[in-house]
């Protein structure tokens, strides 16, 4: 596909490794202006901080993190950073992970309606004991919600606003990709997600 702008737009996956499987989760910060190399090396950061602080204590100890990398997506050669601080740190919780491709889907809200408006992760690394049947408790729910409503706190008095992007209007690409504030941070449901792609094998 070829290139689409989002102006003053940083992209940051969260990188991170759950046996053996490449697992990553995207996540998009707006600046005020096009970003500086300096801005994208600072997203990578916070995000990393984020993470490590908050996510990462609910996940297995199966679950290896490695790296933020973000990428300035005004511009086709806009500038990259990547932030290994924390590398290889695990999650926090001693169960075993269930298998890579079972997921929890947590779900970014603008305030506004429809498909162009809502972002969403899908969690790696959900421990076993959190987990009966095909589903989560709603307190283990309500936890990974907390986690990533948290870096809405974690950017207040940051040069960032956690966004989501949109770049495509009834099924049209857009002339440039469009963001929204997320406002809120919610899990849908507790039921379990499949991630195929995170299989072994199937997303290196």
């Amino acid at each position: 596909m070829a290139f689409q702008s989002v102006p003053n737009t940083i992209e940051v996956d969260v990188r991170g490794l759950l046996f053996g499987q490449k697992v990553e989760n995207t996540l998009y910060l707006r600046t005020t202006a096009a970003p500086t190399a300096g801005d994208v090396a600072d997203a990578a950061a916070a995000v990393n901080g984020w993470f490590v602080a908050h996510p990462l204590l609910h996940l297995s100890t199966d679950y290896i993190f490695q790296s933020t990398h973000a990428k300035d997506l005004t511009v086709e050669a806009g500038a990259e950073a990547d932030d290994t601080a924390n590398a290889g740190t695990t999650g926090s919780e001693p169960s075993a992970s269930a298998p890579g491709n079972v997921s929890l889907a947590v779900s970014f809200r603008t305030g506004l309606a429809g498909r162009s408006f809502r972002g969403r992760n899908y969690i790696p690394g959900i421990p076993d004991d959190f987990i009966t049947g095909n589903s989560v408790g709603s307190g283990t729910a309500a936890a990974y919600a907390t986690d990533w409503a948290a870096l809405l706190t974690a950017l207040l008095d940051s040069e960032f606003t956690w966004v989501v992007v949109s770049r495509v209007a009834d099924g049209v690409l857009r002339e440039f990709g469009i963001t929204t504030p997320i406002v809120s941070v919610i899990v849908t449901d507790v039921l379990l997600d499949s991630m195929r792609r995170r299989l072994t094998g199937r997303g290196q």
